[in-house]
C-alpha cells in the first residue's frame, strides 16, 4: 500500500525538552519525519496532563489537538502550555492521509487512521525560565558507547539522566548521537529500552518505574549507514519520606531511607497553592529539610501533600514531634534530628507559650472549695446547738373550756 511505504520513515521530536512556567506558552516544539512527504500528513497531539493545551501559534492562542503537515514538507511546529506544574509527557501520532479522504485532518476520524508513527517527549512545567535540559546536570549520569569497527560507521551515544530515581516518581532521559566529526544527523532515530519491558522512541523520554531494582537503560540510534548503542545503569529505589506541616505554615520533609534523595522538581501542594522544589535539592540519608512559607510563597495546611514530578502524590509517613532545646527556633537543625528520621516539633509562638504557662500556674493554684465547705459545716453545727438549747414548744389540741377567758 502506498501509504505504508512512506511510514517506513520515523517520527521524531526535533527540538529538545523544555522547562516553562505555569500557564506560559512554550517555545516552538517541532516533530518531523525523515524526508518530505508526498501526500498530506496528520498529527494528533496528546499530553499526560489533564490541563495541558496545544496551539499552532504562541501569540494567537487557539487550542488544537490535530495539526496538518503539508505535502512536500517534513516537519511541523506547535506550542504548549499547562496550568499544572510537574513533569508531563507529550505524544505525537502521525498518519499519511490517503488521497481518497476529502476531510481535513481535524475532521478525519482517528479510528480510520491506518498505519501510524508515534513519538513522545517530556516537558517540565513550573520554572520561570526555559532550558534545554529536562533534568539538572549535577546529578546526571552520562554514558557513551561506540559499537562498530569502522570509525566512519560509528555513532557515539550519550545518555543523560539521574543515576537514582524513586519508584513511581518518573524520570527524564535525554540522548544524543554524534558521528566521528561530532555532528548530529537530522535523520537520527532513537529507540529507548528501559529494561522493564518498556520502549519509547525519540531523543528524549520520560519514564516511570513501577518496581525497585537495578535497570540497564539502552539507547539505540541510527543515522544513514551509521549506528550506535549506549547504556546507563539506573537504580530505582522505594523512598521512605516523612512529611510534617508546622504551625507556622512551613513544611518539613524527612528522608528516612538509607540513600541520598533528590527531591528536585517535586511539588508541595496545599489546597490550590503549589510550590515546586528547585532542581537538585538533595536530602542526605536520615536527614530533613524545612521549607518556610516565605520561600514557598504559600502557607501549608492540614491538606498538604508531596507530589512527584509526574504529578502523582508521593506516599509519606507520619513524623512524631519531640522536645527541643530551643522551642522558639524556626530553623531546622540536623542536631535535633537523629538518624532515625525523628524531626523537630512544630514551632510554637511565644504568645502561645506564655498562655500555656499561665494555664499551668492556674492549674497549680490552691482551690477555695475546702474553705467553703468548712464554713458551711460550721454554720450547720451552730444551728444544731441553738436548736437544742431553745426547742420549739409543741402545741397540742385542748378542749375549749380548758382555756382561761
Amino acid at each position: 500500500m502506498k501509504q505504508n511505504k512512506y511510514l517506513l520513515f520515523s517520527l521524531l521530536f526535533v527540538t529538545l525538552p523544555q522547562s516553562v512556567g505555569v500557564g506560559t506558552p512554550s517555545a516552538a516544539i517541532t516533530v518531523g519525519v525523515q524526508d518530505p512527504i508526498a501526500q498530506t500528513g496528520c498529527i494528533a497531539l496528546t499530553t499526560s496532563s489533564p490541563t495541558g493545551k496545544f496551539s499552532s501559534s504562541a501569540t494567537n492562542w487557539n487550542p488544537v489537538t490535530v495539526l496538518t503537515m503539508n505535502k512536500g514538507t517534513s516537519n511541523r511546529s506547535f506550542f504548549y502550555k499547562d496550568s499544572t506544574s510537574g513533569g508531563h509527557t507529550l505524544k505525537a501520532t502521525f498518519a499519511l492521509k490517503p488521497t481518497s479522504v476529502t476531510d481535513s485532518c481535524a475532521s478525519w476520524a482517528q479510528s480510520e487512521w491506518g498505519s501510524v508513527l508515534r513519538a513522545t517527549q517530556s516537558i517540565t512545567i513550573g520554572t520561570s525560565s526555559q532550558t534545554t535540559q529536562a533534568t539538572s546536570t549535577s546529578t546526571q549520569t552520562t554514558a557513551s558507547v561506540a559499537s562498530t569497527n569502522t570509525a566512519s560507521q560509528t555513532l557515539t551515544i550519550k545518555i543523560t539522566t539521574q543515576p537514582t530515581v524513586v519508584v513511581g516518581a518518573g524520570s527524564s532521559f535525554t540522548g544524543l548521537a554524534t558521528n566521528s566529526h561530532g555532528s548530529v544527523g537530522a535523520d537520527t532515530r532513537y529507540i529507548w529500552n528501559f529494561g522493564d519491558g518498556s520502549i519509547q522512541e525519540g531523543s528524549s523520554a520520560f519514564h516511570t518505574y513501577s518496581y525497585p531494582g537495578t535497570y540497564n537503560v539502552m539507547l539505540s540510534a541510527g543515522s544513514g549507514d551509521k549506528a550506535g548503542v549506549g547504556r546507563v545503569v539506573v537504580q530505582v529505589v522505594s523512598a521512605k519520606i516523612g512529611l510534617l506541616t508546622q504551625l507556622d505554615g512551613s513544611v518539613l520533609i524527612s528522608n528516612q531511607s538509607s540513600r541520598e534523595l533528590n527531591i528536585g522538581l517535586w511539588n508541595i501542594s496545599s489546597g490550590l497553592s503549589s510550590f515546586q522544589i528547585p532542581p537538585d535539592t538533595l536530602v542526605s540519608a536520615g536527614q530533613s529539610v524545612r521549607f518556610s512559607p516565605e520561600v514557598m510563597h504559600m502557607v501549608a495546611g492540614a491538606d498538604t501533600v508531596l507530589k512527584y514530578p509526574n504529578n502523582f502524590v508521593a506516599p509519606t509517613v507520619s513524623l512524631p514531634a519531640q522536645e527541643t532545646s530551643s522551642p522558639g527556633s524556626r530553623e531546622f537543625s540536623a542536631k535535633n534530628s537523629p538518624t532515625s528520621g525523628t524531626v523537630v516539633p512544630p514551632y510554637i509562638p511565644d504568645e502561645l507559650v506564655s498562655a500555656s504557662a499561665s494555664a499551668k500556674v492556674a492549674d497549680n493554684a490552691p482551690t477555695l472549695w475546702p474553705y467553703v465547705l468548712g464554713a458551711l459545716g460550721l454554720i450547720l453545727i451552730g444551728a444544731g446547738l441553738f436548736y437544742k438549747k431553745n426547742p420549739m414548744k409543741k402545741v397540742t389540741n385542748r378542749a375549749v373550756d380548758e382555756f382561761d377567758i
